[in-house]
């Protein structure tokens, strides 16, 4: 009886195979639409929103449908599935008339008190034995697709096809748009690498950091919140502009002055301000300034403080004009010096240091706000060279065209001479000479001697002939009468005379800000060719209130 029993779990155990394979196909053409369908419904919302590519867009839809097909198969195929589940689902599907499953019910309850004689348990496990030893589980379970979810599927997978196909214009704004995000991604990245050179230049000091960094960090946050190229290139402009408001002319004129003081002492070398007028010819003012406190003058002998004073002096009057408060110290520390009043002398410079250290630290900060304008206006050219590459491009070729064709024709027309031709905005060259001509060369054909003067290319205008009649043949000439009185406004034709001066009642810029959204969505959506874009961005920037 065990080897009855052993032979029929090995018969059950191969239906559940076939039957979980079964259902994993029917649960993966489920799947299957359902993958599709969710792939399908996503993609196309990023295909109106313009953020989906033609590729991403194929490989979203396909790659949702083999996912959801192959989830759906896997559960089919693991879903718990009870020996007697599947025996009675085969006993109905076989024929069997629950020869199997009322087999596997009393092998389990044999051991029990039930009533039920060994006898009796015996013979049904051999009737259920060959009964289902020969039964074949595909015949009558067959794999089945649920047909309601192909249909599903083909009607998606047209769907899909047809927005791949017909959805060339709208792949190509999302194309554009992702360029522009990705550039302002770009800048955006630029932008944090300099604050943080900013933030590490121990040449500035903690307000000056803050001050050149906050530009930065407003322009980082309106570029997150920009949505075009146009937006993140004012955002950019008019960073740039605030930068450059902390540069300091002052400041650079002078330390021109100064390091021309340094080139001056330059010569003082072995003297006290060897140091101090290499430095400050350098223009490394904070350094020098260093150098003006740590001289001291209490170690000077007398012959040193007279060369010093003379020095002092020296320096005072090359920078009498650029900066006329440090030549003041320093005049004071060199009059000091000649009273032998060393005291004195090291306060002046103490003061002239303190000048100088000042001068140098808004020197510092206008070559920091100089640079980073410079580096925030060189994003800006980047990101506008895609559009201007593009529109240089587009140029060249159709002016290539244009020159050809009218350079070959003058050419054959004549058979000698040079056509002209030139490219309209672009590089484009027309050169269709008298080899391009049907005439013979000079060299074969050489121009006749008797040849009178020519007109130059010049003729006299000549009038266009108009018809006066219709058909070709004179008629009978008709009179309109007048209408109307004089002085009545013409239908179709209105008051051209000009407006009164002052009667306009709304505002420039609340009209500008209208225009200016109009031809920013119409570049995003590339309504506007590459050829034009940067004509169109002049246009309106010059508009600008």
């Amino acid at each position: 009886m065990k080897k009855q029993r052993k032979e029929l779990a090995k018969i059950v155990s191969r239906w559940m195979r076939w039957y979980r394979l079964r259902r994993g196909v029917e649960w993966g053409s489920f799947g299957l639409a359902v993958g599709l369908g969710a792939a399908l419904l996503a993609s196309t919302l990023g295909y109106f929103q313009a953020e989906v590519l033609k590729n991403e867009f194929i490989l979203l839809n396909s790659g949702g449908a083999l996912i959801g097909a192959i989830a759906a198969f896997t559960a089919g195929i693991a879903w718990p599935l009870s020996p007697m589940t599947a025996a009675r689902r085969l006993d109905f599907a076989l024929n069997l008339k629950e020869r199997v499953s009322t087999a596997l019910e009393l092998s389990a309850t044999a051991g029990e008190t039930s009533g039920i004689s060994k006898e009796f348990t015996t013979k049904q496990l051999e009737d259920a034995l060959q009964n289902s030893r020969d039964a074949q589980p595909r015949k009558g379970l067959p794999l089945k697709v649920n047909v309601k979810a192909l249909l599903a599927t083909a009607v998606f997978a047209l769907t899909a096809a047809a927005i791949g196909f017909f959805g060339t214009e709208q792949f190509h704004v999302a194309a554009h748009q992702r360029e522009v995000e990705e550039t302002i991604a770009e800048e955006i990245e630029a932008i944090e690498t300099l604050r943080e050179e900013i933030e590490d230049d121990e040449e500035l000091t903690a307000e000056q950091r803050e001050e050149l960094t906050r530009p930065l960090e407003e322009a980082l946050r309106e570029l997150e919140e920009s949505g075009s190229l146009e937006e993140a290139v004012s955002v950019l402009h008019s960073t740039e502009e605030q930068l450059q408001e902390l540069e300091n002319a002052q400041a650079e004129a002078a330390a021109q002055g100064l390091q021309e003081a340094g080139n001056a002492l330059e010569g003082s070398d072995g003297t006290p301000l060897e140091s101090f007028a290499g430095n400050l010819a350098q223009g490394d003012l904070l350094q020098a300034a260093q150098d003006l406190t740590n001289l001291d003058t209490s170690a000077l002998t007398a012959e040193q403080m007279e060369a010093l004073a003379a020095q002092l002096e020296q320096a005072a009057a090359s920078l009498q004009a650029s900066n006329p408060e440090l030549a003041e110290h320093l005049q004071d520390a060199a009059g000091a010096l000649r009273q032998g009043d060393r005291q004195q002398a090291q306060q002046a410079l103490s003061q002239a240091a303190q000048r100088l250290s000042q001068t140098g630290q808004q020197l510092a900060q206008s070559r920091a706000a100089r640079q980073a304008a410079s580096r925030v206006g060189e994003g800006q050219q980047r990101m506008l060279q895609p559009g201007s590459t593009a529109q240089a491009n587009q140029g060249q070729g159709q002016g290539q065209g244009q020159g050809q064709g009218q350079g070959q024709g003058q050419g054959q027309g004549s058979g000698s001479g040079q056509g002209q031709g030139q490219g309209s905005g672009g590089a484009g060259r027309g050169e269709g000479g008298g080899d391009a001509g049907t005439g013979p060369e000079a060299g074969s054909a050489p121009i006749g001697q008797g040849n009178a003067p020519g007109d130059a290319g010049e003729r006299g205008y000549e009038q266009i002939y108009a018809p006066q009649h219709l058909g070709g043949t004179e008629g009978e000439d008709v009179d309109l009468g007048p209408s109307g009185q004089p002085g009545d406004e013409v239908i179709g034709q209105g008051n051209v005379a000009p407006g009164q001066e002052g009667a306009s009642t709304v505002p420039y810029s609340e009209v500008y800000a209208a225009y200016a959204e109009t031809y920013r969505q119409a570049i995003a959506s590339g309504q506007i060719p590459p050829s034009f874009r940067q004509m169109v961005r002049d246009y309106f920037s010059a508009l600008e209130p």
